[in-house]
């Protein structure tokens, strides 16, 4: 009867490494993978919000959710807010409920504390800017973009403004280039994209109204 061979040792090591090889090659675009869904899975959050954003205004005279307002910020207009004396009261229309999973990006980790995973544009956040209809503001202003959770515990309401600091969304003020190296946005006009640091900076992006454009 003819004995049934066996693996050496060496054998085994060298199936063991071809195994290590592959998996090295394939995860790292498993990874990839991974972080392009995310992106687009954000995507699809900025877009909902920005629809949101539109039947805001198109239930209070045309314009659009205050960044950070009377101590509420846009979440907290679109989740049906308004200030009474001394707190905060969600008694308007809802549109977008406060524990939705669409003010979270897939992207980030969630951890306790961490509320803002996306903020409006600092342009809107004082009267009279607040009180502007969106007919006079610039269609390709950013108002919604990826924010970064740990800039909410240094001060005040989420919003952002023109900083160079985007990539890493430490700075408060900043916006956050989380979607390998790029930051999902909303524009004034509806549309959403995926813009690098260069993109995101173009001063058309932060002209406010309409009138301001070159």
């Amino acid at each position: 009867m003819k004995k049934q061979r066996l693996f050496t040792l060496i054998e085994l090591l060298v199936v063991i490494a071809i195994i290590a090889i592959l998996a090295s090659m394939l995860l790292p675009a498993l990874s990839k993978a991974r972080a392009k869904a995310h992106q687009i899975s954000c995507v699809n959050n900025v877009r909902e919000v920005m629809f949101s954003v539109y039947l805001y205004a198109d239930n209070y005279d045309d314009i659009l959710p205050p960044a950070n307002f009377n101590s509420l910020n846009a979440r907290d207009y679109l989740s049906g807010a308004r200030l009474m004396p001394g707190y905060a009261v969600y008694d308007q229309l809802v549109f977008i409920p406060k524990d939705s999973k669409i003010w979270y990006c897939p992207a980030a980790p969630l951890k306790s504390g961490w509320n803002h995973y996306y903020a409006a544009t600092s342009k809107l956040k004082s009267e009279p800017r607040t009180k502007t209809k969106i007919s006079a503001l610039n269609p390709g202003l950013i108002y919604w973009a990826d924010w970064h959770p740990d800039c909410t515990a240094i001060t005040g309401a989420p919003t952002f403004q023109k900083t160079p600091e985007i990539m890493t969304g430490k700075l408060w003020g900043s916006a956050y280039a989380r979607h390998m190296g790029r930051c999902n946005s909303g524009f004034v006009d509806g549309h959403v994209a995926s813009l690098s640091q260069g993109e995101f900076l173009q001063d058309k992006h932060f002209a406010f109204l309409l009138k301001d454009l070159p």
